[in-house]
């Protein structure tokens, strides 16, 4: 029965890492290849229109034809915890050959003058072997050197690279050996923003540290930063911050009951006995909490997206408050890439109870990427989007409710439904007021809903065409209790019907109760 109270406990945990690290789209996929869904085998396409194609430069010669690029759940050497499943890896024939081969991606053509490219990458040298990974346009010109290695090394690279809007392009990943096979590549992925958003970043340094902005060897942290005007230099609606987590952290660790504050100020950095209430010890205006939920981290930029956009000015510096307020805590725990700034950040941790005390400043602060809509006035300002279910075993339905503060070109909403947070279904549609800058709320009945969680998600549509989706929501619809699973006493042991004192019930549509039962 434990193991029954415990299943339920993952399926919720599991609902709220949905829920909360969902993230708006505000970009555009050029290309994605995680491998998975690829035919495995040898890369022997030239055709630079398929997802990947062969490439021999002139030294490759003497070869048999297992000395090229391969996909597969195996092979090659180079250690990277972050390749799994099907990865492409070079492969070697059955006599000495000189290898010069490379694949590259399908050619793609931005739309912006920047892209931002990610791929894992492992490499291990032999006898002499080199992996070079560049980014070329059509013509065959290289255009930006991502990776040259020689010697054993493996990473997770991430880069936005100046291209020019229009020209086509391809990252090509060549390998130089003498009969070895020593490289492995996998989750490439090259995007660009979407019209009228950009992102900023600030800070370049890989050294790593877990103290800012999340401790997670502690119960509970809070952690302050001040990202200075001359270094955002963006004015606009910030949607969205990102946090750098290092190679050497655990490939996934979620904290509950997190929370985001920003505000400007006028302050540079932290005075020596930096307080867990900013507001009071440096000055902070339009302070707002803007998200509040679970960040599940891995490996790289994470990126969370906050439930109350805020207007940064581009006048003031930029304050960012994180409060860690999970209650719990494991090892081994995430680790931030961060460049050093003089007293510009600050923290505390504890355990057992969240810290309100005076912190440490530091010269840690963490890199960190903001994401702007600049494109003018947003097309909404969404308040709130929530759910609750109505007559309850009888004949339920789900009330959704939404508030928008204004709307700009607003065409019309989209209400779409999911049974497992994946695969969407349209409910219904409903006009937008156009232009409006006063609240309105909006309402829809979702009749004879399925019995378990119903996630709904929001969208909204310009007059051009254009649209944005919002984090989706959950409503558990339970069915009618038929029969108990499970007693429990107050210090979770079975117990059965004849027991006398205080039991908590579980029933089999997932709810528990706690009763005092009298057998005397």
């Amino acid at each position: 029965m434990v193991r029954i109270n415990n299943i339920r406990i993952l399926i919720i945990t599991l609902v709220m890492l949905f829920i909360t690290n969902n993230v708006i789209s505000q970009t555009t996929t050029l290309y994605s290849n995680d491998f998975e869904s690829s035919t495995t085998g040898y890369i022997t396409s030239t055709t630079k229109t398929d997802a990947v194609w062969k490439y021999e430069w002139t030294n490759h010669a003497s070869c048999t034809s297992n000395d090229i690029w391969r996909i597969d759940g195996s092979g090659g050497y180079g250690t990277s915890g972050d390749i799994t499943g099907n990865y492409a890896s070079i492969d070697y024939g059955s006599s000495s050959c000189v290898q010069d081969i490379s694949f590259a991606t399908r050619e793609f053509t931005p739309t912006q003058n920047t892209i931002n490219v990610s791929f894992d990458w492992a490499f291990k040298d032999y006898t002499g072997s080199t992996l070079i990974i560049k980014l070329y346009d059509s013509a065959g010109n290289p255009i930006h050197t991502l990776v040259s290695v020689s010697s054993d090394d493996n990473g997770k690279y991430i880069g936005s690279l100046a291209v020019t809007a229009g020209t086509t392009y391809s990252i090509d990943f060549r390998y130089t050996a003498s009969w070895d096979y020593g490289a492995k590549i996998d989750n490439i992925s090259v995007t660009e923003m979407a019209s009228g958003y950009s992102e900023t970043t600030v800070g370049t340094g890989t050294s790593e540290s877990s103290l800012v902005p999340a401790y997670g060897y502690y119960d509970y942290s809070w952690s302050e930063m001040i990202y200075t005007q001359s270094e955002i230099n963006t004015a606009g609606t910030i949607k969205s911050v990102s946090f750098y987590v290092d190679d050497s952290s655990p490939s996934s660790y979620t904290m509950n009951n997190q929370k985001i504050f920003l505000g400007h100020t006028s302050a540079t950095q932290f005075d020596g006995s930096p307080a867990e209430d900013v507001t009071s010890d440096i000055t902070v205006t339009d302070y707002t909490e803007c998200f509040s939920g679970s960040i599940t981290f891995v490996h790289g930029w994470n990126t969370i997206t906050l439930d109350q956009d805020f207007a940064y000015n581009n006048s003031n510096n930029l304050v960012v408050k994180l409060e860690n307020r999970d209650g719990s805590y494991a090892s081994p725990y995430p680790a931030f890439d961060y460049t050093t700034s003089s007293n510009k950040a600050a923290y505390d941790y504890n355990d057992g109870s969240y810290p309100t005390g005076n912190g440490t400043r530091t010269n840690i602060r963490p890199n960190m990427r903001f994401m702007f809509y600049t494109g003018g006035a947003l097309p909404i300002q969404l308040v709130s989007f929530v759910g609750e279910v109505v007559d309850e075993y009888i004949d339920p339905s789900v009330e959704l409710e939404w508030v928008v503060a204004s709307q700009a070109n607003n065409d019309y909403f989209t209400i779409q439904h999911s049974m497992d947070g994946y695969a969407w279904n349209e409910l219904y549609k409903i006009p937008g007021a156009g232009n409006s800058s006063y609240s309105i709320t909006y309402n829809y009945t979702h009749i004879n809903p399925e019995s378990g969680y119903n996630y709904y998600r929001l969208s909204q549509t310009d007059y051009n065409g254009k649209f944005e989706t919002f984090n989706p929501i959950s409503v558990n619809v339970r069915a009618e209790k038929k029969y108990i699973i499970g007693r429990y006493n107050i210090l979770g042991q079975p117990v059965d019907d004849t027991y006398t004192g205080m039991v908590i019930i579980y029933w089999d549509n997932g709810e528990k109760e706690k009763i005092y039962i009298n057998n005397n």
